[in-house]
């Protein structure tokens, strides 16, 4: 159906390129790899090629969080405008939900005005303000919780609320493993960023959504704090296999925290940080610098 501007082709399920109208139906939430989900978004990776789902979702590895996180106009969103236009998408309903499920807000009508309207609808139901960075942060990533493919929508958030070189806590059943889809996950791991693309650039790592999610989390248990994953649902040796510590509970996962940042530590609990947009008001503070979110 053409190309983005940044240059991906935009492959589409038959269906869609051959309805007569195509309404896109979703939801309005902060999320790490494009401000906001919902609008065109719907498509990817709802109804897209492989290859289109792999090459939008590599566009935000080199983008900084503070033009993605927050905005609803940013270059990764404007890459998803292009190709969901370009694959008819007509018209959209879109919701804001609480975080007890309830539709706070609705919006329908063109893909973007009415997605712009709901992306600052979302703001008023999403953002959560902190005084300062915490040294612990502990926090759970409910409803995003049956892998570790999904709960890391909690780990992006709640990165945003610890101090560089402090510890995070991250409590998820995660009763089907690190990914139901990507087992190779096991296999690689979240080593650093560099080593992510150079993986990629030597065929290593073939699909490119698996390298966004591995520097998604490296960025956070690699370069900002020690991260701490409570669960059930996968084995110790399997946590430890991929770089992140294990612990059996929420009060062990703490004791191990202190140790790490320290017995003064301030602990911050972020309940729901998978629909959260933390906003940390002093965020420039011990060590945070370009982590600040506005």
């Amino acid at each position: 159906m053409g190309e983005t501007s940044q240059g991906v082709k935009v492959w589409i399920n038959k269906r869609v390129a051959r309805a007569d109208l195509v309404i896109g139906v979703g939801r309005i939430m902060p999320l790490e790899v494009s401000g906001f989900t919902g609008g065109g978004k719907i498509l990817v990776p709802g109804v897209c090629g492989k290859l289109t789902n792999d090459e939008m979702h590599w566009t935000r590895m080199d983008l900084p969080d503070e033009e993605i996180l927050g905005k609803r106009d940013n270059p990764v969103r404007a890459s998803i405008d292009r190709f969901a236009r370009a694959a008819g998408l007509d018209f959209i309903l879109n919701v804001v939900m609480d975080s007890r499920g309830q539709i706070q807000h609705a919006v329908a009508g063109d893909m973007v005005e009415a997605h712009r309207t709901g992306c600052e609808l979302a703001l008023e139901v999403h953002a959560v303000r902190f005084p300062r960075l915490a040294d612990i942060v502990v926090a759970d990533s409910f409803p995003f919780d049956i892998e570790f493919w999904q709960a890391n929508k909690a780990l992006d958030q709640a990165g945003l609320v610890v101090r560089k070189g402090g510890a995070l806590v991250l409590v998820s059943p995660c009763t089907e493993g690190f990914s139901a889809t990507f087992r190779e996950l096991i296999d690689f791991g979240y080593p650093p960023i560099q080593e992510i693309k150079r993986m990629v650039a030597d065929g290593k790592i073939v699909n490119k959504v698996v390298a966004v999610h591995m520097a998604q989390v490296s960025h956070i248990a690699r370069e900002r704090a020690t991260v701490i994953l409570v669960t059930q649902g996968i084995s110790p040796q399997d946590v430890r296999k991929v770089g992140l510590e294990y612990a059996a509970t929420p009060q062990e996962a703490l004791t191990r925290a202190f140790q790490v940042a320290g017995r003064e530590a301030k602990v911050a609990l972020v309940k729901g940080a998978a629909e959260m947009l933390p906003i940390v008001e002093d965020g420039d503070r011990n060590g945070a610098s370009g982590r600040r979110v506005q």
